[in-house]
């Protein structure tokens, strides 16, 4: 409880600034050890500071800054959700343009990048927080398989909440899931699995590409039983697929709007 921040949120240790992952480590740490009652820790978060540090960190795209004077990046995006929801503070407010902004970071290779262009503003003498314009934000950087796991998890977690938009935002599921079966390595590489294309093979990739295939399937994605009927929460089931390049309107994943 040292760490955590007068301004709301957690620092790495005793006085640092407050950051979106410190925070989730934190949170994911007192839920564990933790316990309710004076001196728990769990009962002693500033909820309401923490709330408070969140939306100072929203940008107009529905994406956040990993801290004050940061960066944007899809990482501080699933802390930040984890950590809202374990501490039941996950609000419409809080993540209003944040599907939409989740779903510009997926790459033409199927997976997700670290963040997408932001377009605000045509001159820089338009007001400090304008509407997005119209013009498709492309993806920065390449497709990564930590960017991926986070991009897709924060998504999977987002599917409570509609979005503003008067069309729900989506994701290419199709492409994903032949990207992911992509990244895992050769029978002399132990079917390993690799994080970009044309790397090599690293064992924390195991985790962030394998994780992935368990949330596609939460999606009702790569379900092969044909008795089950539609997918759960207004996800479109995926029977008919010839193989994962048929990019057919049956994998396109949408966000419930129930």
């Amino acid at each position: 409880m040292a760490a955590q921040h007068p301004g709301g949120g957690f620092g790495g240790g005793p006085g640092q600034a407050a950051h979106l992952l410190p925070t989730y480590a934190s949170v994911c740490a007192l839920a564990i050890v933790g316990r309710p009652g004076p001196d728990g820790g769990w009962d002693q978060i500033d909820r309401k500071k923490l709330y408070a540090f969140f939306m100072s960190l929203k940008q107009p795209d529905g994406s956040f800054l990993v801290a004050h004077h940061a960066e944007v990046d899809v990482r501080g995006i699933y802390c930040l959700l984890v950590t809202a929801t374990l501490l039941d503070i996950l609000t419409p407010e809080l993540v209003a343009g944040t599907a939409s902004f989740i779903a510009s970071c997926q790459t033409y290779e199927g997976g997700f990048a670290s963040a997408s262009q932001p377009y605000y503003a045509a001159s820089p003498t338009a007001p400090a927080h304008p509407g997005l314009l119209d013009t498709p934000r492309p993806a920065l950087g390449e497709a990564h398989g930590g960017y991926t796991f986070c991009a897709l998890a924060a998504w999977v977690l987002l599917r409570p909440f509609r979005d503003d938009d008067e069309a729900p935002p989506s994701i290419d599921a199709g492409r994903l899931l032949r990207w992911l079966a992509m990244m895992q390595g050769s029978e002399i590489e132990m079917g390993g699995f690799r994080g970009r294309t044309n790397k090599l093979v690293d064992g924390c990739y195991s985790w962030w590409c394998g994780g992935a295939f368990a949330l596609l399937e939460a999606l009702g994605v790569g379900k092969h039983d044909h008795g089950a009927g539609p997918a759960r929460g207004g996800e479109p089931a995926t029977e008919g697929w010839a193989d994962a390049d048929g990019l057919s309107s049956s994998s396109s994943c949408r966000l419930s709007t129930d």
